[in-house]
């Protein structure tokens, strides 16, 4: 039955009866049950020729539209108006992503697709690296480090530290035997030899030994004169004859060869007693006296065969210290 007080159909409209918009809305409902399609594929084009009117998506679009309208009949304050719900009919591409069609019913905004999900083969995937390729790559990188290390090593070597150890006694106590040693060969680059450096020669021609590399204690410079007068030393630099204090004497009982004049000194053979140093050149000696061959056998030391000077022991490790 219709209840009296309902407007019949054919009636003219009045909009500000809350029963007709709900009979408007009921009908709305009704039509957009009966015209729905069944459902499609999400991503499936639609000719850009067909009418709205014909796209089975129009339907709840109409419906929607006859919606709102009764409701802004029934409330006549002016509200903003809906955003459009259209189905877009293909999917496009923002910013390297896919994005999803509206949905009709919900209003929904757009969601991104991952690339993955709408073409995985399109989609950046880097292959992991396999065992052999990791231990590859570290062989490679581990030998870059040792050939690195090793030239690192021989510029060092060729050109400003060499590593030395000492073969014989001749340098006790200050030096023992089988102790190492760091020479620096820079270090008459930047200033004169100095009396009391310990340094490393090349083996001068008058030496015997079978050792090509030396190690002595600067005694006298160029242009001095040294002679001993019993177990002392004594340095005349052109104002008389002074004593030399060598605190680093292992033995000053045992000092072995006396000084006198040998092959290479500037002053006359005669004078048998002394010797008087050239110009480049150094008096060197040991520590241990009675145990050296030095300047008393070979002669003053060219200044050219000079390595560099010892500045600090590195072995054993319960002596290391400067020089």
């Amino acid at each position: 039955m219709t209840d009296p007080t309902d407007p019949p159909r054919d009636s003219p409209l009045d909009p500000s009866d809350p029963r007709w918009v709900e009979d408007i809305l009921e009908r709305a409902r009704r039509r957009a049950e009966e015209a729905r399609p069944a459902p499609a594929p999400d991503l499936q084009p639609a000719a850009s020729a067909t009418p709205a009117s014909a796209t089975p998506a129009s339907v709840p679009v109409a419906a929607t539209a006859v919606v709102s309208a009764a409701r802004v009949a029934a409330n006549p304050r002016p509200r903003p108006a809906p955003e459009s719900s259209t189905a877009m009919p293909n999917a496009g591409t923002i910013g390297g992503a896919a994005t999803r069609l509206d949905n009709p019913r919900s209003g929904s905004p757009a969601d991104p697709i991952p690339d993955a999900f709408v073409n995985p083969a399109s989609a950046d995937i880097e292959d992991e690296p396999t065992g052999m390729d990791k231990r590859m790559r570290s062989w490679l990188e581990w030998g870059g480090v040792i050939v690195g290390a090793l030239l690192v090593a021989f510029l060092i070597r060729a050109v400003a530290f060499q590593a030395f150890y000492i073969p014989s006694e001749s340098m006790e106590s200050t030096l023992e035997v089988k102790d190492r040693l760091l020479v620096n060969k820079l270090s008459y680059k930047a200033h004169d030899v100095r009396r009391g450096d310990i340094i490393v020669f090349e083996k001068p021609a008058g030496e015997t030994s079978k050792i090509n590399d030396l190690i002595k204690r600067v005694i006298a410079l160029p242009g001095e004169t040294i002679e001993q007068q019993g177990n002392a030393m004594y340095i005349d630099r052109g104002e008389g004859p002074q004593k030399l204090t060598e605190g680093y004497i292992k033995d000053l009982g045992d000092i072995g060869q006396k000084i006198g004049w040998v092959q290479g000194c500037a002053n006359p053979s005669t004078e048998i007693t002394k010797c008087t140093i050239p110009e480049g050149h150094v008096w060197v000696m040991g520590d241990n006296r009675g145990h050296s061959h030095d300047s008393r056998v070979f002669g003053p030391v060219d200044e050219d065969l000079i390595v560099g000077r010892a500045f600090v022991k590195v072995w054993p490790l319960s002596k290391i210290g400067f020089l």
